[in-house]
């Protein structure tokens, strides 16, 4: 089961982000596999952590304007490319053919009720 991992950077519940792993490793075992944009802050950066302490299979999609890295799903000659503004959808169209399902984590802003 390929799982797509992904939200805000300001997310960062990191509690909850290691119990769905956790619960997601128990559930699927070995046929899991983790699958992110790579992304350096927020929930992305949680989700690669406590992946590979579980020791789950993972991927990242990242930009093709960063470098490779150990986890990224496409071919070394995608990366170090300049900069282009359709590299954020790209990435989110590997997301999608490559994952059975996809979870977008983000901020949950509190109401007028709350504040």
């Amino acid at each position: 089961m390929r799982i797509a991992l992904i939200g805000d950077e300001k997310y960062e519940k990191r509690g909850e982000i290691k119990d769905l792993i956790f619960n997601l490793k128990n559930k699927f075992g070995d046929d899991l596999i983790i699958v992110t944009r790579g992304n350096k802050n927020g929930i992305e950066k949680w989700v690669r952590k406590y992946s590979l302490e579980m020791g789950a299979k993972y991927i990242e999609y990242n930009a093709a304007s960063t470098p490779t890295s150990l986890y990224s799903g496409m071919e070394d000659d995608y990366y170090g490319k300049p900069y282009h503004p359709t590299q954020p959808l790209h990435q989110y169209d590997c997301i999608v053919h490559n994952a059975d399902t996809v979870s977008y984590t983000h901020l949950t802003l509190p109401t007028n009720r709350e504040v």
